[in-house]
């Protein structure tokens, strides 16, 4: 076993942006520590968050300080704001700290993951979850190294989603927000009181390490109408809310879908059947896949010219 304190905090400076971020440094300020926030262009008008407002607003009505930064070498604007008795944590923050900086917080700058690393390292998050239809995650506290979450992990919880959040992917992601403030809190605690981390040093090239490339929406969020059916309900749940949904065309429109599930169906769908539509009972709109249909949701349509009609995605669309 290893220990680790890290002394007396006045300070705490964040970088990244989101829900998580937000709630940080309310936990921060309520505890009477300094805490100034650091993060991107894209990150300050971002309206991932429950207020659905550019956080760089959400961060101004709670009076929380912050600056955008083009990026990390930028240092004249941050490294003022780092002293002896300063916390660095990043949480998903989109820069990546070189081993200067990494030196300049002198073993004061940790990184917030949401997964159970060395599984999921790298950025998506829980869509990656979603998509693989894996229902046990996890947060890991770990120090920052010149590498992508490799450093010493400090502290690490882990949870199973339960059952009755399983059909909803807004209610598995405030399940998962619920659990990563609970756990932040925790660590905040511990800083607070001064007290040391009691960790295990933890193998990240074991064999279950594995490495997930950030997601971007509107590149990423296409559906492939080859997949089964259930892969593309899973697929749905990784870019609804708070994304703004998974894409794909009809009547040559970009329609974009948050939910989905499956349809008690008899039919065994030939391929050349996705995406068919094929019935619609009342708002509900029934979808031919690869294994069986599933139910929509489809807006800005009137549902009684839909039978019949096609959804589909352009080759140039999906990513190889």
């Amino acid at each position: 076993m290893d220990k680790l304190n890290f002394g007396e905090i006045k300070k705490i400076v964040l970088f990244g942006g989101g829900q998580g971020v937000l709630d940080t440094a309310k936990i921060i300020k309520k505890n009477h520590i300094e805490t100034f926030v650091f993060l991107s262009k894209n990150q300050s008008i971002d309206k991932n968050n429950l207020e659905k407002e550019k956080f760089y607003k959400v961060l101004k009505k709670n009076n929380i300080a912050f600056k955008i930064l083009k990026s990390l070498k930028e240092k004249k604007l941050w490294q003022p704001h780092i002293t002896k008795n300063t916390l660095g944590i990043s949480n998903t923050c989109r820069w990546i700290f070189d081993k200067k900086d990494i030196l300049f917080f002198k073993k004061r700058l940790i990184n917030i993951h949401n997964s159970l690393l060395p599984s999921l390292a790298g950025g998506g998050g829980l869509s990656w979850n979603l998509m693989m239809n894996e229902n046990f995650s996890g947060i890991t506290f770990h120090l920052i190294d010149e590498n992508i979450d490799t450093g010493k992990i400090i502290m690490q919880k882990s949870y199973k989603f339960p059952k009755n959040v399983l059909s909803s992917s807004k209610k598995m992601r405030k399940f998962a927000l619920e659990f990563e403030m609970q756990q932040i809190n925790n660590f905040l605690k511990i800083i607070f009181n001064k007290k040391f981390f009691i960790y295990e040093k933890i193998n990240h090239f074991k064999k279950e390490a594995s490495y997930w490339p950030r997601l971007n929406t509107k590149l990423d969020a296409w559906i492939d109408w080859s997949w089964n059916s259930v892969q593309i309900i899973n697929f749905i749940k990784a870019f609804s809310n708070p994304y703004e949904g998974a894409k794909t065309f009809l009547e040559k429109k970009v329609i974009k879908l948050n939910s989905a599930k499956l349809a008690k169906s008899k039919y065994n769908f030939h391929p050349f059947q996705s995406g068919l539509i094929y019935r619609i009972y009342k708002k509900s709109v029934f979808v031919a896949c690869a294994n069986g249909g599933i139910i929509l949701d489809i807006k800005d349509f009137k549902t009684s010219k839909l039978l019949g009609g096609r959804l589909y995605t352009h080759y140039k669309n999906t990513k190889l």
